[in-house]
């Protein structure tokens, strides 16, 4: 949906030094009502890190309330912070994303 893309590109896009961004979805639906798992993503001076992973129990079954989004998650403890580099992160990601239309 498109709705969901401009509000997932608003936390990638961010200019906050710590973001919660929504890393993966529901394949059942591919929307961002159901299950998203999110990523802690601090932008750190030539690093990306994310700090943990998680399930998003925020915005479970709310229609249109994105920005509910991370504010309540249920962090993954067996998964090990992640450290890119910033300019191989981004230059990965534009091989992936697809302008909205």
């Amino acid at each position: 949906m498109k709705e969901e893309a401009i509000f997932v590109l608003s936390r990638f896009h961010s200019e906050q030094e710590t973001v919660i961004l929504p890393i993966l979805m529901c394949p059942d639906d591919c929307d961002l009502i159901c299950t998203v798992i999110v990523a802690e993503v601090i932008i750190n001076n030539n690093q990306i890190i994310w700090k943990r992973v998680g399930t998003d129990i925020s915005n479970l079954g709310l229609t249109s309330q994105y920005e509910l989004i991370g504010t309540e998650v249920n962090w993954l403890n067996s998964v090990p912070e992640m450290i890119f580099d910033k300019n191989t992160y981004l230059e990965n990601l534009k091989l992936i994303y697809k302008p909205i239309e």
